[in-house]
């Protein structure tokens, strides 16, 4: 038995990232020995075990069968199945890298080359920065190409032209991919440090043209001068939450869309104000008190400031205000409108429709001071 790390936590070593994961392989090994050995078998399509002492997985070389469309549609053979081999069905380069477990610490340490086992030039795509599929087996996942776009968001790579190639062969697929996983890379990629490069990346190879994935950007001007794109470029630092920038690139989702693309509810709730309201928040000064209030009760404000300026944060950024006269108003609006007692109104009229009225003009006559 011979166990190696393998894949991202190599990369990102080399690239002086801490890494999140470690992918441990197992090579000239077998279920049985695993098994003797204290491994506990967790999966079920794949021959991935616990290790007995520290829980880590560990999973067995295997090389994978495309057998039908998408995501799972795989079967996969882990019979005398060699390091090179596993590495070779891996998406791109920089992740077609290993390490032997005995060198790790040592490696981790010294960052020495001499350590790495490289058989597809990974660490020398690292140093251009190009992102290259490492076989052709990169076509038997669609999900590779939302991966590869999330990549280049991280990095701030260029992704090969062949590999783009291979990408629009199988973009297609992603129709077959589950709709929680395409969200689940989404929004990984949402919140790399240049997630407009995914955008990009995923334009390049007609993505957005797939049915699946049309709902998830509406590629429209937003003022003179940016697309939702080039929005999501320069603002991306200003707003850091994945509410916000889903917000930020205009998705075009339905009620019923947003249920079956899993898309949370606070990323739901918050690109739909922007979508409905945000041109009339970006004015929100210029509206009387009456027009004022009711959008504050549309956007259910008065509860959830930290909300409101979430939501403001994008407006800024979409309709490129640049001024704070919009917010200052809001904020001042929701201070006098907490001056009125909605208890004594309740008290004092008891009928539901005369109360949401008089509390209404209350409300008015308080934000009119």
């Amino acid at each position: 038995m011979e166990v190696f790390v393998c894949g991202g936590a190599v990369r990102d070593i080399i690239m002086r990232f801490e890494p999140k994961d470690i992918d441990f392989v197992v090579v000239n090994s077998n279920h049985d020995e695993m098994v003797s050995n204290g491994f506990k078998r967790v999966g079920l399509d794949f021959p991935v075990y616990l290790h007995p002492e520290t829980g880590d997985e560990y999973a067995l070389a295997r090389t994978e069968v495309k057998t039908s469309p998408g995501y799972n549609g795989f079967s996969c053979e882990t019979t005398d199945v060699s390091l090179v081999q596993d590495l070779s069905r891996r998406d791109c380069t920089c992740n077609s890298i290993a390490v032997k477990i005995e060198d790790w610490e040592q490696f981790k340490i010294t960052k020495c080359n001499q350590l790495i086992i490289d058989p597809f030039n990974g660490q020398a795509d690292i140093h251009n920065k190009v992102l290259k599929h490492t076989s052709e087996a990169f076509q038997q996942d669609p999900v590779r190409v939302l991966r590869v776009a999330r990549f280049a968001a991280r990095y701030n790579f260029t992704v090969h032209s062949d590999t783009l190639e291979l990408m629009k062969n199988i973009v297609h697929e992603l129709n077959h991919v589950p709709t929680e996983r395409i969200w689940m890379e989404f929004a990984k990629g949402l919140m790399e440090p240049h997630p407009h490069i995914m955008f990009q990346t995923l334009q390049a190879v007609g993505a957005f043209d797939v049915d699946i994935m049309k709902p998830y950007y509406r590629n429209e001007e937003v003022s003179s001068f940016f697309t939702r794109v080039e929005l999501l470029q320069r603002y991306s630092n200003n707003i850091k939450s994945l509410p916000g920038r889903f917000a930020l690139i205009g998705s075009d989702f339905t009620d019923a869309e947003y249920n079956t693309h899993r898309i949370p509810n606070d990323c739901k709730e918050l690109s739909k104000i922007v979508n409905v309201y945000g041109m009339q928040l970006s004015m929100f000064s210029a509206f009387n008190a009456d027009f004022r209030l009711q959008l504050i009760m549309n956007i259910r404000a008065i509860s959830r400031p930290e909300f409101v300026h979430h939501v403001m944060d994008v407006v800024d950024a979409v309709w490129n205000n640049r001024t704070d006269d919009e917010r200052n108003q809001l904020f001042k609006d929701l201070s006098d409108i907490k001056t009125v007692d909605a208890e004594t109104i309740a008290v004092k009229f008891k009928k539901g429709d005369i109360i949401k009225d008089q509390l209404f003009n209350a409300r008015v006559a308080a934000m009119s001071w």
